[in-house]
């Protein structure tokens, strides 16, 4: 059982505050920007490439994965950053937030239940045996398994059979319309492993011991628990137009931010990903490297549990009109950050071209406007003046305890009780892995960042339907459902993203996740170093992109 650290009281001295944010402008710079003291920045949609190849490079991820099969609890940022430098999908994400063929090479629908994929000849495992279609079969069927428990089982739920229908093709039969399913393929839902490895594997496999055998441009050679995981080049790798730079690729996982900070200031790390906010400021002043803000989907939002007090639209609501957002993004990522309408970014839309993602984003309500007067009649009404509001968060994350602060203050100040819950990272994790954790742990609000991996923003929409396995405070609303549904079966682009704006104005309204911030992906690269996307999102196989500057 968890116990409350303490009662009305905020937690001093976590997070330095920093100047007053602005929001972020969409540009095209191929280098960093140094921001204003209003905390205004540019967005670098893409680097230079390398210019030739490196003997290796040393990588920093915010903690150590706890395994790196994409099946069990490994949907998180460290472990997809490391697993894309091994394992590839059917399809690739192009900067343009489109689809482009990886190990597949075409899929044909003859009807909106079926898809025909048609794999890439010649390809590789790790191992040096060749990919067939009981490979990619094996691998899909996975996440059907209830056994295998996998976090991206949604992806799957409409499936009927996963079948080899040749020695390079493979059929799936879907039991009504998915327009997600396809899309779904170029993520962490349609990597494809070896299915002898999988085997030998069992439930070890992705594990410290056993590692992944996919067919990357890496390899996994020897995972050191608490300190690193070492890959080294697939000198066989089958994408000829993108061969793997690096001889050896080691991923270390600092055991605290300060550590991570330290090591890329002083050049004993090449380079990282997401590297903690709050340091932005003292990464744009390094001269190893250089930070890079890149785009993306990427919000932070406090999820409601809907089974206690929060299920009052009411209580939501004044909640969210309390909330002072922008000394939590000041607070929390240095001023880094624009203020959240929903739980995604304006990306989400990117793939209807960035004026128009901008444009539905701005329609959307204005959470950045206070009204606590307002918030605290919502509260008289809905009759739950003094009530407890639990509030978790883990130390861990320094981001998550500015947010926390923030939502403790407004739930104060609107005449609510507070109680923080201090939990263990691991324990926090649980909040959105176990679908009962929140409500043992009696937890009303909690931190998450959410963002969006694929090109069509129904992915990130479809997670408040009733019965998504990502519905993690247990919203629930049949004519949100009936919206969903009529969405994933829509064929055409436009009418799809109609309904799926639709679907946002809802959310928006409803709030079963009350949106904070929105930021940028940053990433430090060291000045010996060029070719690393700006953005971690669509990662495809990323790091063997990495050379000599």
């Amino acid at each position: 059982m968890y116990l409350p650290k303490g009662r009305r009281r905020l937690i001093a001295g976590s997070v330095a505050l920093a100047m007053l944010a602005a929001g972020c402008s969409a540009d095209n710079e191929d280098s960093p920007t140094d921001p204003s003291e209003d905390g205004a920045f540019q967005i670098t949609e893409s680097l230079p490439p390398a210019s030739g190849p490196v003997e290796s490079v040393t990588w920093t991820v915010s903690s150590e994965p706890d395994q790196l099969d994409p099946a069990r609890r490994a949907r998180n940022i460290p472990s997809e950053t490391v697993r894309a430098a091994i394992c590839e999908s059917l399809w690739r994400i192009t900067p343009d937030r489109k689809l482009e063929p990886a190990l597949a090479v075409s899929v044909d629908s003859p009807d909106p239940t079926t898809f025909v994929y048609q794999l890439r000849e010649g390809v590789r495992f790790n191992d040096g045996t060749e990919m067939t279609a009981d490979d990619v079969v094996a691998s899909l069927s996975r996440h059907l398994d209830p056994e295998v428990g996998s976090v991206v089982a949604d992806a799957f739920k409409n499936v009927e059979s996963i079948e080899a229908t040749g020695p390079l093709e493979v059929t799936v039969t879907l039991s009504k319309p998915d327009y997600l399913f396809n899309q779904q393929m170029a993520g962490e839902a349609g990597r494809v492993e070896s299915a002898a490895f999988l085997h030998e594997a069992g439930a070890d496999y992705g594990s410290p011991d056993f590692g992944l055998n996919c067919t990357g441009p890496f390899k996994f050679e020897h995972w050191e628990v608490g300190n690193s995981i070492t890959l080294v080049r697939n000198d066989d790798y089958w994408d000829d137009d993108n061969p793997p730079l690096a001889e050896r690729f080691t991923f270390i996982f600092p055991t605290d931010g300060s550590a991570r900070i330290n090591a890329l200031v002083a050049g004993e790390i090449d380079g990282g990903y997401n590297v903690p906010e709050g340091a932005s400021r003292t990464l744009l002043a390094a001269d190893s490297g250089n930070l890079y803000f890149g785009p993306g989907t990427q919000a932070y939002s406090m999820i409601a549990n809907q089974s206690g007090i929060l299920g009052d639209i009411r209580v939501r609501r004044a909640i969210s009109l309390a909330l002072d957002r922008q000394g939590a993004i000041t607070a929390g990522f240095d001023g880094f950050g624009s203020v959240a309408r929903v739980p995604i970014g304006q990306y989400a839309w990117a793939a209807l071209g960035l004026d128009r993602a901008e444009e539905i984003y701005q329609s959307l309500p204005d959470t950045a406007v206070r009204d606590v007067e307002q918030a605290r009649e919502l509260i008289a009404e809905a009759g739950v003046e003094g009530s407890e509001i639990v509030i978790a968060y883990t130390p861990q994350v320094p981001q998550m305890v500015a947010l926390a602060n923030a939502t403790f203050a407004a739930v104060e100040e609107i005449g609510l009780v507070p109680v923080m819950l201090e939990m263990e990272r691991p324990d926090f994790s649980r909040l959105t892995a176990s679908p009962t954790a929140k409500d043992e742990a009696g937890v009303d609000l909690w931190p998450i960042a959410l963002r969006q991996p694929l090109a069509d923003p129904l992915e990130t929409f479809s997670i408040w339907h009733t019965d998504s396995v990502y519905n993690h405070g247990d919203y629930s609303n049949p004519g949100y459902d009936a919206l969903v549904e009529q969405a994933l079966a829509e064929p055409d682009d436009q009418a799809r993203a109609a309904l799926t704006v639709e679907m946002a104005e809802i959310i928006a309204e409803d709030l079963p996740w009350i949106p904070i911030s929105v930021t940028a992906y940053t990433l430090f690269l060291n000045n010996r170093l060029a070719g690393a996307p700006a953005t971690i999102e669509g990662l495809g196989p990323w790091a063997g992109r990495i050379g000599t500057a």
